[in-house]
């Protein structure tokens, strides 16, 4: 997968000034966004879930950054010296320290700049931990329930016991949407668990209900209600790619990191044959 799991190629360069912060912010700090600096290189690519936790959260916590956005299936020898790793996230902080993992750039991001919006509500660190101690369950369950890690059966149907393990691991994020009010997993606003959980989530609830006729989010009103707020976020919006291509082309490869393999990207998900 091309992730932080494996270290995988990263060849072609695009560089993105990103400045525009959620539409909720108030004027003047839209104002202050629009003029302000990058304060933060991420290395990135617009399809892998693991990096799109880290685009997610720079987003939410408005915070202005320049994307590296790069090629997954050519490796250049200038990445690893440049980032200090082969894999994707990485990001290179104001003063030059970088950093790999996507769970722990999104952990610093508050402590870097401490300031709101907060990724960690003030008083809901236990339960923000919580959430994101789930991803691995999550994780398990949506793999075993496609049919298999990344790359997966085109057809088929899932079998009950791993959708019934997937419903599980989802019953924790549909409860904490419940006690807070939602919409998100911790309220109002996208937090740490959302941008922890929810590429993955999507990702997994998006392709089995295209290939396998089954949508995990469609049997809990709240995980819905998750779903249909997080794709009105211009957060999401802006580190999510359009779902028609993506769907194609997961539909045609039958896997989840083909752009490891292919060119493809967050603008252009569907690879020229």
């Amino acid at each position: 997968a091309a992730s932080e799991d494996d270290g995988v190629g990263l060849n072609r360069v695009d560089r993105h000034r990103v400045s525009a912060p959620p539409s909720s912010m108030p004027p003047l700090a839209l104002l202050l966004m629009s003029a302000a600096k990058p304060e933060v290189t991420l290395y990135t690519h617009g399809l892998c879930p693991y990096a799109q936790r880290v685009a997610l959260a720079l987003q939410a916590k408005a915070v202005p950054h320049e994307r590296v956005e790069i090629d997954l299936s050519d490796k250049p020898p200038w990445y690893a010296a440049t980032a200090g790793t082969t894999l994707v996230p990485a990001v290179k902080w104001a003063d030059g320290r970088t950093q790999a993992e996507s769970l722990d750039i999104c952990r610093a991001l508050d402590e870097e700049f401490p300031r709101e919006p907060w990724l960690v509500p003030r008083g809901r660190e236990r339960e923000a931990a919580a959430l994101v101690a789930r991803c691995a369950d999550v994780e398990r369950a949506g793999w075993a329930a496609l049919g298999g890690s990344w790359s997966f059966p085109r057809t088929g149907k899932v079998k009950p016991g791993q959708a019934q393990r997937l419903r599980e691991a989802l019953r924790p994020l549909a409860a904490s949407c419940e006690q807070s009010g939602g919409p998100f997993l911790l309220g109002e606003s996208l937090s740490l668990a959302d941008c922890a959980l929810a590429p993955f989530v999507v990702r997994f609830a998006l392709v089995l209900r295209a290939l396998r006729g089954w949508d995990p989010l469609a049997e809990d009103p709240a995980l819905e209600r998750w779903l249909a707020a997080l794709r009105a976020s211009p957060a999401w919006r802006a580190t999510f790619p359009s779902e028609g291509p993506f769907l194609e082309a997961v539909g045609r490869y039958g896997s989840l990191d083909y752009f490891d393999y292919r060119t493809a990207s967050l603008a252009r998900p569907l690879p020229r044959e």
